[in-house]
């Protein structure tokens, strides 16, 4: 699965990781979902998104809850759970949402921490000149993930 979040117009950046990463599972962290017109997906590669503070006009939700392969992951952009001072209400919201792992967005760096045996990742922004982004691997109830850049995609 390839996450990516904060396109900001910047449509080369995204489908550049899609090309090297080619998923089976996009998922999109807001701020960018116009960008999505324009996106090169593999075949059969699902798609989800959420919409974040600057998605004005779109019908994407702000909270996304999948369950993929036994894994629970809660998808937000993050921007109301005030992710640039603390993650302590995103950790709450995933406490309360049961989720395994939570993807956000909204504060452009790239960051993996855990808060109360729960994963929030925040794969940076895909509309860097680095081109941020995550990639989360998950299958039988169990889950890995790498922080990565279009520049250097095998750190």
């Amino acid at each position: 699965m390839c996450v990516c979040s904060d396109s900001h117009g910047n449509t080369a950046n995204l489908n550049s990781v899609l090309e090297l990463e080619a998923p089976d599972v996009f998922v999109f962290l807001g701020d960018g979902l116009r960008d999505l017109r324009n996106l090169q997906l593999p075949p059969n590669c699902r798609r989800y998104a959420v919409r974040g503070n600057c998605d004005f006009g779109t019908d994407e939700p702000e909270v996304r809850l999948l369950d993929l392969e036994n894994v629970r992951i809660l998808v937000v952009h993050g921007h109301r759970y005030a992710v640039k001072n603390s993650l302590l209400r995103l950790g709450l919201l995933a406490q309360e949402h049961r989720a395994d792992v939570t993807l956000y967005g909204h504060t452009h760096r790239q960051d993996a921490q855990w808060s109360d045996g729960r994963l929030l990742l925040c794969p940076g922004s895909v509309g860097s000149a680095h081109g941020s982004y995550a990639v989360l691997t998950v299958g039988n109830g169990r889950f890995d993930f790498a922080l990565k850049n279009k520049d250097d995609p095998a750190q």
